[in-house]
């Protein structure tokens, strides 16, 4: 849908600069191997004192931020791929077929239907219109619950989300799904805490796009932020994100009706194309039941000036580049400290490859990935699921009972390496119009695809992410963890590559997906992906007091002055990562410590430092304050000393002295 699109424009902006950065893994030869770049490091940091700062100190002042919101090494792979992508595009905007692509130009079509468009005088609203002549013309709110209905349809964020998901208690099927939605702001809080508040340049920039807009659309700014922080209220009693047993409130579809009865729940349903339903899960049941009051408070032309308005927000970056330039001045501007519209190729390459994701992958792996790189990676992961389950035994908090049950959920752990075996379909849409025609067909084509699925038993070896995606995952209904083509490359993995910079890095992401499926969420499911208690009373307790103990640490770290992180906020990945970086750690000694290396660090010492350095970034201070806010991972320098600190190993190879900032008196172990 479009809301994701955006958030992936969105979210990529502060990735740019890595497409100016330079690969350093450097491949083991002969007896002594290449280590870790040690022109990254800060000697006049401590590594016992602040093993971030001297880990990444020197390649933290000489990547600023001048030209990018954020510059992080991690996504430096990400660069070398967008180079890649953009050339297959640009081939295949100029009639050339890059590689195995059967002589389809559907992706160069798309690509360059984005590029006319961003830099074009012209206001694009064509495909929109019809829309937006419907919620004019709508008198009542049945018929606007109508319109409603088309808009999520068109991948339109509007009141409420309802799509098809997963069944967490029978992971087996599909099942649809109510959620909140329909806010443009990163954070619910943002529309009520008045440290957050950033309403005034909201409604400045409601108010510019309706201006920009060429006919009248009766939008005015008071309503539409009344009606989001209305919303955004409505969601602060049930935010329960980090919770899957809050987030499972099936319903039968008649008492789902019900709870909501001045929503005109029959209007909406007869045009959102969903088929007949029998049962609904309600992720946010507070937030259902306050419909009722936001639905008999508000008047239809208040209703009305909202909804113009998030078909506005939605599709405002298809409109021409004054619409796109405002977009920038808000969104960036606000969150990321810099109005400048992201460029047209890195925009145009995010938008395929949302769109045409697994299509753009074919030809990128074809390149970039082989069998060597998957045998290599797979067995990895195999060490690392070793590593796990010889922790297991060793773990004497947990009982006999909880620890049989946590093996059996390991055995069924399953891994997808660099790219699917069968790949899905294409979008099954006409490539040759305008951007914003191609991006409401996509956004349509993708919802009846969903909606289809809804009937099908779910496709446990269908891939949900493509190829080119530099990142890794886990699933809990599928109980799989996901190693797409795009994150296996330098400066994370390398083949033949020493063994303490693949693990240190690619072994430690990979152990922090492993050990997903054991956090605080991914523990309350089953080797089958089934939501279900496995854990005994008295484990379950002392598995909630160590957490706790990791809550409070990362709640201690200072972001920016009085800008702490949020421990709960941030709880599963930071378990996650102590816990990757342990497996990691015993997977490395199982499987190729003690390597000969040149310059100035051992065997260890080195596997710390690749750690570190695959975590070395530079935000500027608007980013780092949004993120404390709505980012579920912690800072990257408190992913590094957070995890470390934990690891009494790391202070063995540094020598540190007990007590020192690295190496305290208590530390935090979960696993």
């Amino acid at each position: 849908m479009n809301l994701r699109r955006k958030n992936a424009l969105r979210a990529a902006r502060g990735l740019i600069a890595a497409v100016l950065l330079a690969g350093c893994g450097a491949d083991a030869s002969g007896p002594t191997v290449a280590g870790i770049d040690e022109s990254f490091l800060d000697h006049a940091v401590s590594p016992c004192t602040d093993f971030y700062q001297f880990a990444c100190g020197t390649w933290i002042n000489e990547h600023p931020t001048d030209k990018a919101a954020a510059v992080q090494r991690f996504y430096e792979g990400d660069g070398r791929t967008a180079y890649l992508l953009q050339k297959i595009l640009e081939d295949d905007r100029n009639g050339m077929p890059y590689v195995l692509h059967s002589g389809s130009t559907t992706l160069g079509l798309y690509y360059g239907a984005c590029m006319t468009l961003r830099s074009a005088p012209a206001i694009e609203h064509g495909s929109l219109d019809a829309r937006l002549g419907e919620i004019g013309a709508a008198s009542s709110l049945a018929e606007l619950a109508s319109v409603l209905g088309r808009l999520h349809a068109d991948g339109v964020a509007a009141v409420f989300r309802f799509y098809t998901d997963t069944d967490p208690g029978n992971p087996a099927r599909r099942l649809a799904t109510f959620s909140a939605g329909g806010m443009s702001l990163p954070d619910r809080r943002y529309y009520f805490d008045a440290t957050m508040s950033v309403l005034p340049q909201y409604e400045e920039h409601v108010r510019k796009m309706t201006a920009l807009f060429p006919t009248p659309l009766g939008i005015e700014s008071a309503a539409v932020l009344s009606i989001e922080t209305a919303l955004a209220q409505a969601l602060e009693a049930d935010d329960n994100t980090g919770d899957p047993i809050a987030a499972y409130n099936p319903l039968a579809f008649e008492a789902f009706t019900a709870t909501s009865t001045a929503f005109p729940w029959t209007a909406y349903f007869s045009a959102a194309g969903f088929p007949p339903l029998t049962e609904v899960n309600v992720r946010h049941p507070a937030y259902l039941m306050k419909l009722d009051a936001l639905f008999s408070t508000r008047s239809v032309a208040e209703i009305k000036s909202y909804l113009s308005w998030r078909v506005l927000e939605a599709y405002g970056d298809t409109m021409g580049r004054d619409f796109v330039a405002e977009e920038a001045r808000f969104h960036e501007g606000v969150f990321l400290g810099d109005p400048t519209p992201t460029p047209d190729w890195w925009a145009c390459l995010q938008s395929t490859q949302w769109a045409f994701g697994f299509a753009l992958s074919r030809p990128y792996v074809d390149v970039h990935f082989d069998d060597v790189q998957k045998t290599a990676s797979s067995d990895m992961i195999a060490s690392i699921k070793q590593a796990f389950r010889n922790q297991l035994r060793t773990r004497a908090w947990i009982d006999a009972a909880t620890r049989q049950e946590a093996e059996a959920k390991l055995d069924k752990v399953t891994d997808k390496v660099g790219a699917p075996d069968v790949w899905p379909s294409l979008p099954s849409i006409d490539a040759k119009g305008t951007y914003q025609s191609n991006t409401l067909g996509v956004a349509r084509w993708s919802r009846q695809r969903v909606i289809g699925e809804l009937s099908e038993p779910v496709n446990r070896s269908a891939w949900t992410v493509p190829p080119c995606t530099t990142n890794a995952f886990y699933d809990r209904s599928r109980n799989e963890i996901v190693f797409p083509a795009a994150i296996l490359q330098t400066p994370l993995f390398a083949v033949g590559r020493a063994h303490a910079l693949n693990y240190g890095a690619i072994g430690a992401v990979m152990g922090h997906e492993l050990t997903h499926g054991f956090d605080a969420a991914g523990r309350k499911f089953d080797g089958d992906g089934k939501l279900r208690n496995w854990w005994t009373p008295a484990t379950d307790q002392e598995f909630v007091r160590r957490t706790q103990c990791v809550a409070d640490q990362f709640d201690s770290y200072e972001v920016l002055p009085g800008v702490h992180l949020d421990g709960q906020l941030t709880l599963g990945e930071n378990i996650a990562d102590v816990g990757g970086l342990k497996l990691a750690y015993a997977a490395y000694q199982a499987n190729g410590a003690n390597e000969s290396f040149a310059g100035s660090f051992h065997s260890d010492a080195q596997f710390f430092l690749a750690y570190a350095q695959m975590w070395c970034a530079n935000f500027r201070s608007e980013i780092s304050r949004s993120r404390v806010r709505t980012d579920v991972h912690a800072h990257p320098k408190f992913r590094v000393n957070g995890a470390v600190t934990n690891l009494p190993e790391f202070a063995a190879a540094f020598g540190c002295a007990a007590g020192s900032p690295m190496a305290p008196k208590d530390r935090c172990e979960v696993w």
